[in-house]
């Protein structure tokens, strides 16, 4: 079940990938094996960030850090705090992306606007399948300006 919760902002550490949709399912696994062996001992969560930016997708695949984290060599995607649809994904991880649509026109159906920004927390470096927690912001009202 899809609730509306709010997330303090969040910070995932990784490896950054740049691209149109149609070639996500390509690199996002090659950046998710660097980040997989840089992380392997690390003990945090591993996490996913993704924003849509003009019909690409900025996506950080790595571990969940403190927001003031530095970690040299990775790239830094800090998820801002406010309103967020979420959802327990309890299932293989070939069907997150149709839970994040769930998400998605479950907000709809209340009456709000998906935001560009998503944050996927449960991958396994040994690529079990595991309980993800999935997010999508909330976008403001149309007319408010403040980022989503």
């Amino acid at each position: 079940m899809v609730e509306i919760i709010q997330m303090p902002s969040r910070l995932v550490i990784g490896v950054p990938v740049l691209a149109a949709f149609d070639r996500l399912s390509t690199l996002v696994p090659e950046a998710w094996a660097v980040a997989f062996s840089a992380f392997a001992d690390d003990g945090r969560p591993f996490a996913e960030a993704s924003t849509r930016l003009d019909g690409r997708y900025h996506e950080v695949v790595g571990v969940l850090a403190d927001v003031e984290e530095q970690v040299d060599g990775f790239v830094h995607a800090l998820v801002p705090g406010g309103s967020y649809g979420y959802l327990l994904h309890r299932g293989p991880q070939s069907q997150i992306a149709a839970s994040f649509g769930e998400i998605e026109a479950s907000l709809l159906a209340s009456g709000h606007r998906p935001g560009a920004t998503k944050l996927d927390i449960g991958y396994r470096a040994d690529g079990t399948d595991d309980a993800h927690e999935l997010f999508v912001s909330v976008a403001p009202p149309r007319g408010d300006r403040t980022p989503s």
